[in-house]
């Protein structure tokens, strides 16, 4: 009886365990684009996806601070992804969404293109970024590359057949001394607006 209690607790053991390691080899995350190109952040990193509304102005703020917006009493500075990185538009677009995101208990809104969808990936689809990745940001801010194979059935498929998304590393692209002034200021005027 004591063995076969032993082999239950066993079996169940084994079964989280295999769980934990299918959980671990998946990782999720929100899909968008800026100027025709595919990035993501993990969900992990997102608190909130907007639709984009108007931005108040800041006066003196960075170039790429759009300014800010009020979000149920939190007070979000909305980043320009565009002007961040000193991209040269290939095509006009209208930011359609804002991503929340929190770091260093700031609130931080991101305009994105278009956010596309949550996708789960494995988590060895993700590759060192290359050296020589043609990709419009610099490469401090990036995490890596997912790199998705769109047919696998096809068996004579190519390099051309995957997808590419450039993975973003949030937290690093908003922890900057620029946005850190940015929210001090907003902190002094208002010290009640970023509590929760």
């Amino acid at each position: 009886m004591a063995e076969d209690m032993q082999q239950i607790v066993a079996s169940v053991a084994q079964q989280s365990q295999s769980e934990e390691q299918s959980q671990i080899e998946t990782m999720q995350l929100i899909v968008f684009t800026l100027d025709g190109e595919e990035y993501a952040v993990p969900i992990t990193d997102i608190n909130e996806i907007l639709t984009s509304q108007e931005v108040t102005t800041m006066p003196n703020a960075p170039a790429f601070v759009s300014g800010i917006i009020n979000v149920r009493g939190t007070i979000a500075v909305v980043i320009d992804l565009e002007k961040r990185f000193g991209l040269q538009r290939e095509n006009q677009a209208v930011s359609e969404h804002i991503i929340l995101t929190e770091v260093d208990k700031s609130t931080f809104g991101v305009l994105v293109d278009q956010v596309l969808e949550v996708l789960t990936v494995p988590k060895d689809s993700v590759k060192t970024t290359p050296e020589l990745l043609s990709t419009k940001i610099n490469a401090e801010y990036m995490s890596g590359v997912v790199v998705l194979d769109e047919d696998k059935t096809n068996e004579s498929k190519t390099s051309e057949d995957s997808r590419l998304i450039v993975l973003l590393n949030l937290p690093k692209l908003l922890q900057t001394d620029e946005l850190l002034t940015v929210t001090t200021a907003i902190d002094s005027i208002s010290p009640s607006a970023n509590s929760v």
